[in-house]
């Protein structure tokens, strides 16, 4: 029973995204609104609808990032929804608010964050193949070139799970999103942080620098 009760919690929490309706985060916005009402009202209706949000907050799950601090998110919305109405755009605003707790997640059990970074010159390939439209952004790479990406920043991770601690990368905020869903792909627990989500009483060892010939 209690095997078949964590293999169930942890569909659920692979899951979450998908399981998360537009019926309970209305339900989500009520139960924000009787507690501060001020921070809702700046959000719903006039910035964003209930549809937009629940957008916002798929995007969150699907990275396994916590939503259970609603006021927290609805602070970033309503400092940045009045700019923008892009659900991946406003995903990382929100990390950005989120940032502690984002980090002590992938802490090890040292208390330090162990991470795989990039090469500056891979950075910013990857950053110019970033195609942005009105529907979103997409990485404009090949397949072999992606894979080739994928690889070196796999074998990095391979090391660092190898002494214990979570497969961490650390990145460029303007890539996080897209490397995220690249590596996401054939890497499914990889943990993408930008470096503005880094607390600052956090300390970061790196534990390898990933570069491939781009």
């Amino acid at each position: 029973t209690s095997v078949m009760a964590t293999h169930l919690a942890a569909l659920l929490r692979r899951h979450a995204a998908d399981l998360l309706t537009r019926e309970e985060v209305a339900g989500l916005i009520e139960r924000l609104r009787q507690k501060s009402p001020a921070v809702v009202g700046e959000v719903v209706p006039d910035q964003l609808k209930t549809g937009q949000v629940q957008k916002v907050l798929q995007l969150l799950l699907r990275e396994s990032v916590s939503i259970r601090d609603t006021e927290a998110i609805f602070e970033a919305l309503a400092d940045w929804a009045p700019r923008t109405k892009d659900p991946e755009m406003l995903n990382e605003y929100v990390r950005h608010a989120l940032g502690r707790a984002i980090c002590e997640r992938c802490l090890g059990a040292d208390g330090r964050l162990h991470a795989v970074t990039l090469d500056p010159n891979m950075e910013e390939f990857i950053d110019q193949a970033i195609e942005r439209t009105e529907r979103g952004s997409h990485l404009a790479l090949s397949p072999e070139t992606a894979a080739a990406v994928c690889a070196e920043v796999g074998d990095k991770l391979r090391a660092l799970v190898e002494q214990g601690h979570p497969p961490v990368v650390l990145c460029a905020p303007q890539i996080r999103f897209r490397l995220r869903a690249l590596l996401a792909a054939r890497i499914p627990d990889v943990a993408v942080l930008a470096l503005g989500e880094l607390a600052p009483d956090v300390e970061v060892v790196v534990a390898g620098n990933a570069a491939v010939k781009v």
